[in-house]
């Protein structure tokens, strides 16, 4: 397009006279073109109104009436066009004239550029009158009502990259709105020998490298007004500015030197953060830019349009990550699509901020390998998916439309689209979550059957649904599981019929979260039993998971065992539209009586001879009768399976028990609470000393709250617990909340997500220099990792522990860990039952008190000494964090430091008030003075200093 190179000419000299005599025609048209653009498009919506009513072949009264009425609307929009062409003759004669007067002082090069600039809105103009005008192809349309026909010929008249229109007018007169807002100020300035060495040392002041950078200081000190604006915008910033920003696009300026005017409108648009703008922003598309000039316009747009929404800390990852996904997809950015691009880039832009995002990474790089990008008719579409996703969209396109890969003509284009924007409604602030793991589990089920894409969506918006309160932990644990277990179309439904029939929503997290603990393998091999309960037999799905869990921890052999007879539940998937084998029917019956007998059930061989007529009616020619036989099969031998699976895992369990503590464990107890006693086992094993056996020896026994009341139960029965308890009631300490328990509800304030995660890993980082030194290596946080290589066989494994798990949880929260939104109030308490004490580094994120943290052992102590105890910030079943308490030999309460399970939230106000209630209650105060002893405990490791 010609205005390029006027816009070019215009810089190389000074035409202010002739901005200044435009400027107001252009303010006018600029206006005018935007309201007579919006109304041929409310004129195209009402013919667009009327095709759809013939379409409807209208038969009766009330449609006839309304046909007749936009038929009516349409003749009267018909007058606006009409308006649209007397106004812009009368606005191109008025700029003709000032042009023309003007441009006799310019050179005939500069002439020529102008007479093309003319030119063009002459064809412009001609192009309007001709569809527009009375007498024209419009209205002779609407005569003759040939819809269709009107709609297309409002969309010539509106324009497009092709066909000169109303748009092509308003880039014009937009491109000589920036001459005039722009050139007339910024252009080339003669400045006095004086004033320019003034200039140089204000250039100085700035930070700007004036003797190595002389040409560029140069060109600053004659664009003086453009400098001066930038200074302004950027501030406190200024100094970083001009020693590292402009230097990074010096070169595109002095080659381009129209792009100045662009430079000083993206640092207004980015202020204080213009440096990281042009140093990190625009440097990756410099050499895009310089082989496509034509996109400069463009990149200024969507640079404003991102820099609106963007806060202190984002700004320079945003800048960045915008100008990538436009290296990354330059092939498609083409002239004639360009506008269609930049148009989407800044939609997406504002759905992210209407979203609350401050990061947009579209990655548009994982779209460019599914999608045919250069179609252009598909752009809508990833727009409309990208406004959908918002703050996700990098997420959507690089996880969430690889499910679709290869499958776009099978499944169609605007399916796709429809079901993305569906689902991420759905999912609202959680998205991400099933964009990430939910859709990529049933990537192959897809690409088997893409037909299914449909159910696929539906399943996921019912399944979001049912899972209230808790999408985030549900769609990043729950939804995996998908994968391993579902494998046809029939799964699915199961798999959405179950999620959807656990009313508990503590339940639901219960069983996926033990899901989510299960080797992958395990969970595969158990994948057709799994699906069976979960059809047959939901409320067993606590227990199997549990046994299927514990098995595989304590013993291989048995847990293989039980994954070859596993096997056989396949069995109970039969297809009723299939007549079993008679080797199937026997293996039915071999597989009731062997579970019969493994748990030893009564009348067997009765319930044998009722089980022999239900499978003779597998074979009835009732496909019906087939379907509700093999049901009433399932649900008479899956209980069986859950118990004989249960018998065994038990047993296994008890066996481990023994050899490790020296005594047995009570049956009931080892029932109901397996998993808590199996994990700690396993913290006991790490901290193998007398306390930690005397601990599971007096839980194995049942003798701990809740199962017992408190004080008559481990360990406020012990002695050297009882002397405490007395010394301190001796110094007036009210020791019933303390030991009965203390509950407080309280207010909870939220943080933003980004800060919170940022100052979490900055406390794992200050933690992981701290271990450095204990082992005597000096690191900095950006060589921590490498440098934990050289100490990983360290002879001190506690610290190298402690140190690989700061640095998982490191690349967690960089990965972005479960964030909570909408939480006003906490239930804080302090945990009475000691197995759950255990669980202290466990449920939250960052502690080496966790099993896998290096002092995992040491949560002993704080579960069987009476002088240390663990508040829980929960809400609505869900842990929010904690802190570990003790009470020195004063009686005076320590708090330390808060692990979170959650981000989003400020725990520390909310722990305060807890903290200082309690001691009210116990008639004592607060406390740093770490004077903790020990009780029962020989050891003990808090995580972190009193606070």
């Amino acid at each position: 397009i010609i205005y390029i190179f006027v816009i070019f000419k215009i810089i190389l000299m000074d035409l202010n006279k002739l901005i200044e005599k435009s400027e107001k025609y252009v303010h006018k048209d600029l206006k005018f073109s935007m309201k007579e653009f919006k109304i041929l498009k409310e004129f195209k919506k009402d013919v667009e109104d009327i095709e759809q009513l013939l379409n409807q072949q209208p038969d009766h009264v009330e449609v006839e009436n309304l046909l007749e009425f936009y038929k009516a609307k349409a003749r009267t929009c018909n007058r606006y066009s009409e308006s649209i062409v007397r106004r812009l003759n009368r606005w191109i004669k008025k700029l003709e004239r000032v042009l023309s007067a003007e441009e006799l002082e310019l050179s005939i090069q500069d002439r020529r550029y102008f007479e093309q600039f003319k030119l063009k809105l002459r064809v412009c103009q001609n192009s309007i009158i001709k569809k527009l005008a009375y007498g024209g192809d419009i209205h002779d349309l609407i005569e003759k009502e040939d819809w269709k026909a009107v709609e297309l010929k409002i969309d010539e008249a509106l324009g497009d990259n092709r066909n000169p229109g109303i748009r092509t007018l308003v880039v014009l007169f937009k491109q000589l709105e920036q001459a005039e807002e722009k050139l007339g100020k910024y252009a080339i300035q003669e400045v006095t020998q004086e004033e320019y060495k003034k200039r140089i040392e204000q250039l100085k002041e700035f930070g700007f490298p004036v003797e190595s950078e002389p040409k560029f200081a140069d060109f600053l000190v004659k664009h003086w007004g453009g400098t001066t604006q930038i200074v302004k915008y950027a501030g406190k910033s200024t100094n970083y500015l001009f020693q590292n920003g402009l230097l990074a696009v010096k070169d595109l300026i002095m080659e381009n030197p129209w792009m100045w005017p662009g430079i000083i409108e993206m640092a207004k648009a980015a202020r204080v953060f213009s440096s990281e703008l042009f140093g990190i922003g625009l440097t990756p598309v410099k050499n895009l830019i310089r082989k496509n000039p034509w996109m400069w316009p463009g990149i200024i747009k969507i640079t404003k349009a991102a820099s609106d929404i963007s806060i202190e800390r984002d700004v320079r990852r945003s800048a960045y990550i915008v100008f990538r996904d436009l290296r990354n997809i330059e092939k498609i950015t083409e002239k004639g699509n360009w506008p269609i691009i930049v148009e989407g880039f800044v939609e997406m832009i504002n759905a992210i901020r209407d979203d609350g995002g401050k990061r947009y990474y579209f990655g548009m790089v994982y779209v460019k390998y599914i999608i045919d990008l250069s179609d252009v008719s598909m752009w809508p579409g990833i727009i409309k998916i990208g406004k959908a996703a918002g703050r996700d969209t990098s997420i959507l396109f690089n996880y969430g439309l690889s499910t679709v890969n290869g499958k776009i003509n099978e499944i169609g284009w605007d399916n796709i689209v429809k079901g993305f924007v569906e689902m991420a409604k759905a999912a609202g602030d959680d998205k991400k979550y099933l964009f990430k793991y939910g859709l990529p589990a049933v990537k192959d089920l897809i690409k088997k059957n893409p037909r299914i894409w449909p159910e696929i969506v539906e399943g996921f918006v019912e399944i979001i649904n049912a899972v209230s309160g808790e999408k985030a932990f549900f769609l990043a644990f729950g939804l995996p599981a998908i994968k391993y277990i579902v494998k046809s179309e029939e799964d699915w439904k199961i798999y959405i019929k179950f999620v959807k029939s656990i009313a508990s929503n503590r339940q639901k997290l219960s069983i996926f979260e033990s899901m989510s603990k299960i080797p992958r393998s395990v969970l595969r091999a158990f994948s057709d039993f799994i699906l069976i309960v979960m059809d047959k037999q939901p409320s067993h799905m606590i227990n199997i998971l549990k046994y299927i869990r514990t098995l595989t921890l304590y013993e291989s052999s048995v847990s293989a065992e039980i994954l070859q007879f596993a096997k056989i539940v396949r069995t109970f998937n039969l297809n009723p539209r299939e007549y079993p084998s008679e080797k199937i029917k026997q293996n039915i019956r071999n597989t009731y009586i062997f579970l019969a007998q493994q748990t030893m059930k009564k009348n067997i061989e009765k319930n044998i001879i009722a089980l022999d007529r239900d499978i003779e009616k597998l074979s009835n020619p009732n496909i019906e009768i087939r379907r509700a036989t093999m049901d009433k099969i399932s649900k008479i031998i899956t209980p069986l399976i859950v118990e004989y699976i249960g018998h065994v895992t038990i047993n296994k369990f008890e066996e481990t028990w023994r050899s490790y503590v020296g005594i047995g464990i009570n049956k009931d107890i080892g029932i109901k609470y397996l998993d808590d006693l199996s994990f700690a086992l396993q913290i006991a094993m790490q901290n193998d000393n007398p306390e930690a056996k005397l601990f599971l020896e007096q839980v194995g026994l049942g003798n701990f709250y809740p199962e017992k009341k408190i004080p008559d139960c481990f360990p406020y029965d012990q002695p050297e617990s009882l002397e405490f308890i007395s010394e301190m009631k001796s110094k007036g300490i009210a020791m019933e909340p303390w030991i009965y328990g203390f509950e407080k509800i309280l207010p909870v304030q939220s943080k933003e997500g980004a800060e919170h995660q940022a100052q979490l890993i900055e406390q794992n980082i200050k933690e992981v220099l701290q271990h450095f030194k204990e082992l005597n290596v000096q690191t900095t946080k950006e060589h921590m990792e490498e440098d934990f290589i050289k100490i990983k066989d360290s002879p001190n494994q506690v610290v190298v522990q402690d140190i690989k798990q700061h640095l998982q949880t490191i690349k967690s929260l960089e990965g972005g860990i479960k964030t909570i939104t909408s939480i006003t109030n906490a239930k804080v308490y302090l945990e009475l039952n000691p197995l759950k004490v255990l669980q202290m580094g466990e449920r939250v994120s960052g502690s080496c008190l966790a099993l896998d943290g290096g002092h995992g052992g040491d949560t002993i102590t704080n579960a069987i000494d009476v002088n240390k105890r663990i508040a829980w910030a929960e809400h609505d079943g869900r842990i929010l964090g904690r802190i570990l308490l003790a009470m020195n030999e004063d009686g005076e309460i320590l708090r330390y430091r808060i692990y979170y399970a959650l981000t989003g939230i400020d725990l520390n106000i909310t722990f305060n008030a807890f903290v200082q209630e309690l001691a009210k209650a116990c008639h004592t105060k607060t406390s740093t003075m770490e004077d903790v002893s020990l009780i029962l405990a020989s050891d003990w490791y808090a995580g972190s200093e009193a606070e």
